[in-house]
């Protein structure tokens, strides 16, 4: 069985006004808190940040999901031209 992996940055054509933006990591070694911890630690004060200034950012709302070694949100945003 042949698996494709798909590196990169990916995006669609789209003619609605809302953008979804998926973003996530995973920790390999979770003893190697120095490189996945800084980055595990940041993300409540972006989160914050999003919630704060939401009108003037366009975000939307946000979901997120964890998992054993893996973390993924997912946010909605309104497409500004």
């Amino acid at each position: 069985m042949t698996k494709n992996i798909y590196t990169g940055r990916y995006t669609t054509e789209n003619d609605k006004d809302v953008v979804v933006f998926l973003i996530g990591m995973r920790v390999n070694n979770r003893f190697a808190i120095h490189k996945w911890g800084p980055v595990f630690t940041a993300m409540p004060g972006m989160i914050k940040e999003l919630y704060t200034h939401k009108e003037e950012l366009g975000f939307l709302s946000m979901e997120s999901y964890f998992g054993l070694r893996t973390t993924v949100m997912i946010q909605y945003w309104c497409a500004q031209t």
